[in-house]
């Protein structure tokens, strides 16, 4: 009898040890230097972006349309609303998951009534029928299942979480990408017509020195040659410029054009900053001297010259002199 309850205990005991959870999970640790090879004093000077400012980094352009593209973006997108889908889903999956460690009651009422009219009997048969029905269940987390099944889906929560900034990430930087190539192909386009329109006044005046015989056939060919190289880039600029607006409409979720009225117009110019020239510190230098020369030099006319100096030698004994010079003429 002995022996029986030995080994039913043993039994039991070896039951109990199969059924508990296994080690806690660690992150593992990855093997980098504890500082730069190249030095601590590269280390020192690197900057190191604050998470602040890396949520809305493309601010820092002040550019207000790229502000209001990137809003709208953020907000329409189609993959950043498929990641936070995600991200909701994993939630509601938690806490779900996190229901099943605490009491489940089900309480259920009815109330039912039947009227059965009887032929020759007045009045007919009326029941009313009460219900009410209360059901409680709890599974006590005795071996750690539910906890491991809540770990799990936590950690399934902050994994959900990596795809949405990744693709914020990945959205605002192939926004601006986009809108600075649109704005840069706009700006190029315009100078390339300025050039255009610089270049034919060119050839037309070339044209007319020809007629008048002083100039020659060279400089038209030349002149016509040139103009027609800078138009020749005005398909490759507005190519470019297009494509960039379709990209900026898809991320956008936007349909072909929808776009093109509202970017049409030039973008925001930067602040100014002053002409070049004055910009270059040998510019304002030289300027300032180049005015101290004729000051130095300027005299008052003839006429109205004079000097009146005084000297003093110290010598023993002190003398003193005055001198006055008034010219005559």
């Amino acid at each position: 009898m002995n022996t029986k309850l030995q080994f039913s205990l043993l039994l039991f005991a070896t039951s109990l040890a199969a059924c508990t959870v296994g080690p806690d999970y660690r992150a593992p640790v990855p093997a980098v230097p504890d500082r730069w090879q190249a030095g601590e004093k590269l280390g020192a000077d690197l900057l190191w972006a604050k998470p602040e400012n890396w949520k809305a980094r493309w601010r820092a352009f002040g550019d207000y349309e790229l502000d209001r593209l990137m809003d709208r973006a953020l907000a329409r997108n189609l993959d950043v609303k498929i990641a936070l889908a995600r991200i909701e889903q994993a939630r509601a999956e938690r806490g779900s998951t996190r229901a099943e460690l605490f009491p489940l009651v089900d309480v259920t009422g009815g109330v039912q009534r039947q009227d059965n009219p009887m032929p020759g009997l007045r009045p007919g048969i009326r029941n009313n029928l009460f219900e009410i029905g209360f059901d409680a269940l709890w599974e006590i987390d005795l071996f750690g299942r539910q906890q491991r099944r809540l770990e799990a889906a936590s950690a399934e929560l902050e994994a959900a979480g990596d795809p949405y900034a990744q693709s914020l990430v990945t959205l605002s930087a192939e926004l601006a990408r986009s809108y600075v190539e649109y704005r840069n192909s706009q700006a190029l386009l315009a100078i390339t017509r300025s050039n255009l329109d610089s270049m034919r006044l060119t050839l037309a005046q070339t044209e007319r020195l020809l007629q008048e015989g002083i100039g020659t056939r060279h400089d038209v060919v030349r002149a016509k040659a040139q103009a027609e190289t800078t138009e020749a880039q005005i398909p490759t600029l507005e190519a470019g410029k297009t494509a960039a607006l379709r990209q900026l409409e898809a991320l956008m979720g936007r349909q072909p054009g929808a776009l093109a009225a509202e970017l049409d117009g030039p973008g925001p110019f930067l602040k100014h900053q002053g002409k070049p020239c004055s910009l270059r510190p040998p510019i304002p230098s030289a300027i300032r001297l180049t005015s101290a020369p004729p000051s130095a030099t300027w005299l008052p006319p003839r006429r109205c010259r004079g000097r009146l100096s005084r000297s003093c030698f110290r010598n023993f004994p002190c003398r003193r002199s005055w001198d006055c010079e008034i010219p005559i003429s």
